[in-house]
């Protein structure tokens, strides 16, 4: 086993990254909530950010347990930081904001995100 699958199976690992998504989730989420006009849309992306919100909180309990330490960082450094955020854009690839986005284009790219999410996760 390589240095890089043994990083992705420790459950620590598997927390932290859970965490990132999580936010990138939720910054995504409160965007589309921000960007479209249709009100029944703008209450799904706000109910979907504050989901990822209370996931990020539930993740980082898990890994207060497991580890004894409380998640503190707000950005990722060295080595491990860019490992994650290879992981990261790998899963969140597709799901930036453009400037003439539709909220059909804002629905695409939320299941596309919530589908690579879980494929990471299987």
């Amino acid at each position: 086993m390589d240095r890089f699958s043994q990083l992705i199976s420790a459950p620590e690992v598997a927390l932290d990254l859970a965490i990132w998504l999580e936010k990138k989730g939720e910054a995504f989420y409160r965007e589309a909530s921000e960007r479209v006009n249709d009100a029944a849309a703008r209450e799904l992306f706000t109910w979907l950010a504050n989901e990822e919100a209370t996931h990020c909180e539930t993740y980082k309990s898990l890994y207060a347990s497991f580890t004894g330490e409380e998640v503190e960082q707000e950005d990722l450094f060295g080595e491990y930081g860019h490992f994650i955020n290879l992981l990261i854009g790998e899963i969140v690839a597709g799901i930036e904001i453009g400037a003439t986005d539709t909220l059909g284009d804002f629905l695409e790219k939320a299941l596309a995100f919530e589908k690579n999410t879980l494929r990471y996760f299987q």
